[in-house]
């Protein structure tokens, strides 16, 4: 009768100690890498067939620059041995997706904020979801960055198809890293695609 009882006891607490590890494990994916039961994606294809004109602002309070990204030339804002450069922190994503790790890069004094973004995007400039540029606007009176991002043409993915993972390495990433440099006197970052506006 009681090595009966020890059974029950044992099966008892194993069963119980399984269901809490079976939780805390789908806790732990769910606050690396979003809710698997959410089917809507978090960023969704705003991509319109025909590009939108920008909006209408002074041309003195706003300053605008196109940048191209090709695989050969992934960071093309990358300062020159020769030219004057900024040392700022680039935030990157550890291997979980769970923090971003500063490194230090140097920019061009020129474009520092170009430069900056230059770094975070350098990785984005090929595989199935490519960048084939970006456009960045800035707003003098209140700080404010516009960084319009382009996908490559014939890339196969699109903005849906990012995991919680890659929005928060592409986005999260081009965000600390521009909030976080006081050299760059950036108050709010805003990201859009071909115009249309991206939330993450």
């Amino acid at each position: 009768m009681r090595s009966n009882s020890i059974k029950s006891y044992l099966l008892l607490f194993l069963t119980g100690a399984i269901a809490s590890l079976a939780m805390a494990d789908s806790a732990l994916a769910q606050r690396r890498f979003g809710s698997p039961r959410s089917r809507q994606p978090l960023i969704t294809d705003t991509e319109p067939s025909s590009p939108e004109p920008p909006a209408t602002t002074s041309e003195a309070d706003v300053n605008s620059n196109d940048v191209e990204l090709t695989p050969d030339n992934p960071n093309p804002q990358d300062p020159s041995l020769d030219q004057p450069s900024l040392t700022v922190t680039v935030y990157r994503p550890d291997l979980f997706c769970e923090n971003l790790i500063p490194r230090t890069e140097q920019v061009s004094r020129e474009q520092p904020t170009e430069g900056a973004i230059g770094h975070v995007l350098k990785d984005w400039a090929q595989g199935e979801f490519r960048l084939a540029g970006y456009r960045v606007q800035r707003d003098d009176m209140t700080g404010v960055v516009n960084v319009d991002l382009r996908i490559a043409p014939d890339a196969p993915r699109r903005w849906s198809s990012l995991s919680t993972c890659e929005q928060f390495s592409l986005l999260g990433s081009l965000r600390s890293t521009l909030l976080e440099n006081p050299e760059l006197d950036i108050a709010r970052v805003e990201f859009t695609s071909q115009g249309q506006p991206l939330r993450f």
